[in-house]
């Protein structure tokens, strides 16, 4: 056996598979493997299979490294279709054909969820299946791989596609600043299926006072989610590949950290296939900075004096942001971090903005993190 074995496995059924799938709990138990069990708990024949295999695709969706999957349905078709639209989720349907199905969507196409179905399928024969499949490993073979990296690279442009018309052109962006990883990914699964753009805060404790994770350490592609990361650094150029490699698709930097060396950063972030953003301090003289304008795809305008979360907006940030979408093309999107908040989001958006950076208004608030952003995102659509 191979290391398919150290995984955590998920299960899920509705009520067509649900008995199969108690069969298979007590075989993998008498195996010596550990489950999770993510329901139905008890036959109900009026539940809805989206409501489990969901959970199991959110589970291999965002550790795809230690984690697989198996589902039960009649056929097994729906729970597959369903589980496939989770990035980083590879379903194959199995419902008691040929068992060479089974090595080959692992040997193949590296499949992390089997989907089984429960109508076609003796227990004796599920047992069989789910032996083979846990024990058979991706062959990591280059043509394969390749295929498996075309199928990931689709998943981000429909995952695009989808917040384009989701959001158009205003958004409310997030802003995760943490010390912590752990923290960050609790902030960002509390986000997930309702925020689609998120800001990482990159801080190195010489630019700004403050620390944060490295961002080495991130891994962007187990989200569905757009990702920036505002790197307040005093060498920006070292974070590059970094947050190519974690999977940032926007780099955004301090031009005062780097004095006359913006441009080679800026062609550093494009070089990478990354977008590029420059941000303006509350003190910096946008005229200056206007030379850069048409060179990036978004202009971050502080509110506040970098570092610190929680601080109360400078009163000519609207004016500043004004200036800059005067000077900078439209095609460039203008963004506003520090100070925003509820009530003054509609004046911010009306100046010119096209995204608004939250972090304390989402995540220190005083209630579920879920539920401000949707309130900041009920007051972009009331200003629109």
């Amino acid at each position: 056996m191979d290391t398919e074995i150290k995984k955590t496995i998920y299960l899920a059924a509705d009520h067509a598979g649900y008995y199969l799938k108690e069969d298979i709990k007590k075989y993998l138990s008498d195996m010596g493997r550990e489950y999770v069990d993510e329901g139905a708990y008890g036959y109900d024949a009026n539940d809805d299979y989206p409501d489990f295999a969901s959970k199991v695709a959110k589970k291999i969706s965002e550790d795809p490294e230690h984690s697989m999957g198996i589902v039960f349905g009649g056929s097994g078709q729906g729970e597959a279709i369903l589980a496939n639209k989770y990035p980083n989720v590879r379903a194959a349907v199995y419902y008691g054909s040929s068992p060479d199905i089974i090595t080959l969507c692992r040997d193949h196409n590296d499949a992390n969820v089997l989907s089984i179905g429960a109508r076609f399928v003796s227990p004796v024969d599920a047992q069989k299946a789910v032996r083979s499949w846990m024990e058979k490993s991706f062959s990591n073979d280059g043509r394969h791989v390749r295929r498996i990296q075309k199928i990931q690279n689709s998943e981000f442009v429909v995952g695009m596609v989808a917040v384009k018309a989701r959001l158009g052109r205003k958004a409310i962006v997030p802003a995760i600043l943490d010390q912590s990883l752990d923290s960050a990914i609790k902030k960002l699964s509390s986000l997930q299926g309702h925020a689609s753009f998120i800001q990482i805060d990159v801080m190195d404790g010489t630019y700004v006072s403050e620390n944060t994770f490295s961002i080495h350490e991130f891994r962007a592609d187990r989200w569905p989610m757009f990702f920036e990361a505002h790197l307040m650094v005093n060498d920006p150029i070292r974070y590059i590949r970094m947050c190519k490699i974690s999977g940032m698709r926007r780099v955004v930097f301090h031009p005062e950290a780097i004095e006359m060396r913006a441009e080679e950063v800026i062609q550093a972030i494009r070089a990478n296939d990354m977008e590029s953003g420059i941000a303006i301090n509350p003190h910096s003289d946008i005229e200056s900075l206007s030379r850069l304008f048409s060179s990036v795809d978004q202009i971050l305008v502080m509110g506040v004096d970098p570092g610190k979360s929680g601080q109360e907006m400078l009163p000519d940030t609207i004016l500043r942001v004004r200036s800059c979408r005067e000077k900078a093309p439209w095609s460039v999107r203008i963004a506003v971090d520090g100070g925003v908040t509820k009530e003054n989001a509609k004046a911010i958006f009306l100046s010119g903005a096209d995204m608004l950076v939250v972090g304390s208004g989402i995540f220190s608030a005083g209630k579920k993190p879920k539920d401000a952003f949707l309130e900041y995102e009920q007051q972009l659509r009331n200003t629109w």
